[in-house]
């Protein structure tokens, strides 16, 4: 873990940053759902959108600076499957993982967005 959820440089940093230095480390879907946006962001570098629906709640998580996604827009992913590879693209400092989790939909102000740490352990 390189960076928590928080503030961080006066603003909100809406995820956590996770790197590993290995070659090839994949990154997976943490449960069943559906890819909204695989893409290239000036920002975000390679980034996967995956819309989930836990227990009738909508879950979007955003997996950011991948070195490759292996996922397109519109397909479904089941819990562990690969969605990408760790990276270094867009405004990144490094190979890492940056994932966010938004209750409901994401949005560019990021209002949505809570702690992965409260969803997710290590």
């Amino acid at each position: 873990m390189t960076s928590e959820y928080g503030a961080r440089w006066n603003k909100l940093h809406a995820g956590i940053d996770i790197a590993n230095r290995e070659a090839n480390v994949p990154v997976v879907a943490i449960t069943d759902g559906n890819v909204i946006r695989s893409y290239y962001s000036s920002s975000y570098g390679n980034v996967v959108f995956i819309t989930h629906n836990i227990d009738g709640q909508i879950f979007t998580t955003v997996s950011a600076h991948l070195e490759e996604n292996t996922v397109r827009d519109g397909d479904s992913v089941t819990k562990g499957q690969t969605i990408g590879y760790m990276g270094n693209t867009g405004r990144s400092f490094g190979k890492h993982l940056h994932f966010e989790i938004h209750k409901g939909s994401w949005n560019l102000s990021k209002s949505n967005s809570v702690d992965p740490r409260i969803y997710i352990e290590f």
